[in-house]
């Protein structure tokens, strides 16, 4: 390895420190700065949102550089990182700056090197518990180089995208009867939602107590009632399972008195 390329490594090791501390990030979607590009897409597998980043170099001559890569770490956790040019030696470490998850990665090649093609991928999940909002993954070039020659420098872009689940809308109940039988009661799935659970009080403010938990169905048929009594029905909708289940704002309430049919609701 030459002494001009320790010479870099060493330089550019120092500037890292203070990248993330003192060189705002550019915000926006497109992240261009040639010969480097960021790109970041997003999938979905199960009901886990995927992120994968992608930093590529346009075919230069190169001997080293150093770029660091900033996340929000309460939004994104990262699942893998991979390398795909290959040079002599390659450093790839994550560490905390100024609030956030930023990922580190230096490379030296004991020669000159003709490099073009994916510098480095990043794939991440979005957390479970995060509801849909921006955020941004932001590039910090802190320097590429020739030798001597400096290829791009002092460099930030910025990649902003939507990450997280929407939030279940408040449900409401479109219409409630009695039958023959007892309450009828109706509401509109929404596609979000895997079910919802059915609440019923007989007073307006509180007592409220769940009498069904529906997946498939948007009716629900009450049986136990009594005459002359009034009803006060609610739902909330939910998603998912146990600690991961994420619940709506409850219904505005609907009531309904029981009136006595051919002796039925006696």
């Amino acid at each position: 390895m030459t002494t001009k390329i320790l010479r870099h490594f060493f330089t550019i090791s120092i500037m890292s420190v203070l990248a993330f501390l003192f060189v705002p990030a550019i915000g926006g979607k497109a992240a261009d700065a040639a010969p480097v590009h960021t790109n970041v897409s997003s999938a979905k597998k199960g009901g886990s949102q995927l992120i994968t980043y992608k930093l590529t170099l346009d075919k230069t001559d190169v001997t080293d550089g150093r770029v660091e890569i900033g996340y929000n770490g309460d939004i994104l956790e990262l699942d893998s990182n991979s390398q795909g040019i290959g040079f002599s030696e390659e450093d790839v470490n994550v560490k905390k700056a100024n609030g956030k998850d930023v990922l580190s990665y230096a490379f030296v090649n004991d020669d000159k090197k003709s490099a073009g093609g994916t510098l480095i991928t990043l794939k991440f999940k979005v957390k479970d518990e995060v509801f849909k909002q921006n955020t941004a993954i932001d590039t910090q070039i802190i320097s590429i180089n020739n030798e001597d020659e400096e290829v791009l420098g002092n460099t930030s872009l910025s990649d902003t995208f939507s990450a997280g689940k929407s939030k279940l809308k408040t449900p409401e109940i479109s219409d409630i009867t009695q039958s023959v039988l007892g309450v009828y009661i109706t509401w509109k799935k929404d596609s979000d939602a895997d079910g919802y659970y059915l609440y019923r009080s007989t007073s307006e403010k509180d007592g409220y107590v769940q009498i069904a938990k529906l997946s498939l169905l948007s009716t629900y048929l009450d049986l136990s009632v009594d005459n002359k009594q009034t009803y006060y029905y609610k739902l909330v909708a939910y998603r998912g399972s146990g600690e991961k289940r994420d619940l709506s704002e409850e219904s505005a309430p609907k009531s309904v008195t029981i009136k006595k049919l051919w002796g039925l609701l006696d």
